[in-house]
């Protein structure tokens, strides 16, 4: 055995001792939680129980460790205080107060949560954070949102409420038209009081993401270590139970599969003014399942990273629509891409045309942060200096008000977000593509057979079918990826796999058998040839002719 391997056993049983060692310490643990952060933790008035998904991650921490935990509910700080006075050993799912010093310590991320602005469906659609200004804005005292409310739009008029249910009853006496929230609660709160269908938010406007975390008072290491490790034991399987009972989302059953849908891609995929995935991707994925047969459902990832660890952690089966980098995602199979989108430069006219990539050496040019885009101008254009950006909307918004030179993104997602903008006029781009990246599935890579089925699901699609699809959201035909694969074939993955590593096909033929094939003025000539210029551009391939063959029974030799 490796040395290397004889350490990290001894390592390990080592950890599994001292850890078995600190548990016995705590019988019982006090823990506090939020009364009103629904979904995650609240108290139910009609049993009297203290309910959510960070209480059952919590129980079955508990059934992890064997520590018992009590549990007590109180509105946001008064729970801090009691961690910080001692009165309590930990805090259920804690966030942390925009650049706040507190007394507590994250020990471990449970989730990460987005936050919206959302509005009735009589308000015109919001374009930014600037058409807020004058309206009365709901926020609940103490949280998150009204700190980013006064810190980021001091126009506007907060409606400060005490609580969740106070908030929700004056939406639903039209007291209040505009609420800030996170997510999930909001969603949640919506649907209990029967005004889904009346509000809706942009999910090109997230405001910020909210990480909660446990947390014990600062110092309290062993206790940090105690909730670490036993978070551990939970597995992906039963966290993604966890979250399927209480996140609104499809219920993944036996013939059910859910689809990971990226909801900031417009036009590919994103969420509508009623929370409910759509988009070419989205419809693209409908035509599979009718195809297939097969049930499916979407759930809604916020970002690229998020969307992968729905499939590693078992919630979703199938990432929807992933611009495909084989380096970044270890232990991930893909299908063979079903979609290819290019990427430019675009800048704002009124500051002047730029014809090439060169103009911008030494300039700030605007990149999403975390997208493929970001790294491909870090990576292949060192000189260009990269401005990062939350969205596309603050982007587009800081080259327009010259901020920055001009900024990257795929041709279709920047026309989109231009067109939503009101901007589409004022922007140019450089010509042609600085790359163009390729959109495929994602499974598990254990998962063969589910990959398998994804493969043959598209094989059962034609291109004329896609490009159909295709139309309804890109209407302009230049930029259309399927109207020029009318008639190209679709590879199965093993297919695609085995032509990546032969990009030339050497073809012996026999050159005497006219009209068929035969050699004239030292090209090759025939029907055969004609076939082989077919194949050619179906499978973008490259074919070269191996000549001076006589017969059959040779080029069954050389092959």
């Amino acid at each position: 055995m490796k040395l290397k391997s004889v350490i990290l056993i001894v390592l390990l049983f080592i950890g599994n001792v001292v850890f078995a060692e600190e548990t016995k310490k705590y019988e019982t643990i006090t823990l506090t939680c939020p009364m009103a952060s629904t979904p995650f933790s609240y108290f139910d008035d009609d049993d009297g129980q203290v309910k959510g998904s960070s209480i059952d991650l919590w129980r079955l921490w508990s059934e992890k460790t064997g520590i018992k935990i009590r549990l007590i509910p109180k509105i946001f700080q008064p729970a801090i205080d009691m961690v910080c006075s001692g009165e309590a050993d930990a805090y259920a799912h804690y966030t942390r107060p925009d650049g706040q010093e507190s007394c507590l310590t994250e020990v471990i991320t449970l989730r990460n949560e987005y936050a919206y602005y959302f509005y009735h469906r009589g308000i015109s659609v919001i374009k930014s954070t600037q058409d807020l200004k004058g309206f009365k804005i709901g926020v609940i005292k103490g949280t998150a949102p009204e700190e980013y409310l006064r810190k980021h739009l001091p126009d506007a008029v907060p409606a400060v409420y005490p609580g969740g249910r106070a908030m929700f009853d004056a939406l639903s006496k039209k007291e209040i038209f505009i609420f800030l929230h996170q997510l999930q609660p909001a969603l949640w709160l919506l649907k209990k009081y029967g005004l889904e269908q009346n509000f809706r938010f942009d999910t090109q406007m997230p405001l910020y993401t909210s990480t909660l975390s446990a947390a014990v008072k600062k110092g309290n290491t062993g206790l940090a270590e105690v909730i670490r490790q036993g978070m551990n034991l939970i597995t992906a399987d039963e966290r993604a139970s966890i979250e399927r009972k209480w996140n609104i989302t499809p219920v993944k059953t036996e013939d059910t599969l859910v689809i990971s849908a990226p909801i900031n891609i417009p036009p590919f995929m994103f969420l509508n003014t009623e929370g409910s995935p759509v988009g070419m991707f989205a419809d693209i994925w409908k035509l599979w399942a009718q195809k297939t047969g097969r049930k499916i459902g979407f759930l809604q990832a916020d970002t690229r990273k998020t969307g992968i660890e729905y499939v590693k952690t078992g919630r979703a089966d199938i990432q929807g629509g992933l611009f495909y980098n084989s380096e970044e995602y270890e232990g991930m199979s893909f299908p063979p891409s079903f979609y290819e989108a290019g990427a430019s430069i675009f800048f704002p006219l009124k500051y002047g045309k730029v014809s090439g990539i060169a103009e911008l050496s030494g300039q700030s040019v605007g990149a999403v942060r975390g997208t493929y885009q970001e790294r491909y101008l870090k990576k292949s254009h060192p000189d260009i200096r990269v401005a990062e950006f939350d969205s596309g909307e603050e982007m587009i918004y800081a080259a327009r008000d010259g901020k920055i030179r001009g900024f990257i993104s795929l041709s279709a997602l920047a026309a989109y977000d231009m067109s939503r903008l009101g901007l589409s006029g004022e922007f140019g781009s450089l010509p042609g593509s600085l790359y163009t990246g390729r959109f495929s599935s994602g499974v598990l890579k254990e998962n063969t057979e589910l990959m398998s089925a994804v493969d043959k699901g598209f094989d059962l699609i034609s291109n004329r079918e896609l490009a159909e699809i295709e139309a309804r959201w890109i209407p302009d035909p230049e930029k259309q990826y399927y109207k020029s694969r009318l008639n190209k074939i679709r590879l199965s993955a093993a297919e695609d796999s085995w032509l990546k590593n032969h990009r030339t096909l050497r073809v012996g033929v026999g050159t005497a058998f006219p009209p068929f094939q035969y050699m004239e003025n030292g090209e090759f000539k025939g029907i055969a040839s004609d076939y082989i210029d077919i194949l050619t551009k179906r499978l973008g391939i490259r074919m070269e002719i191996v000549k001076n063959v006589s017969s059959f029974q040779q080029v069954l030799e050389m092959a």
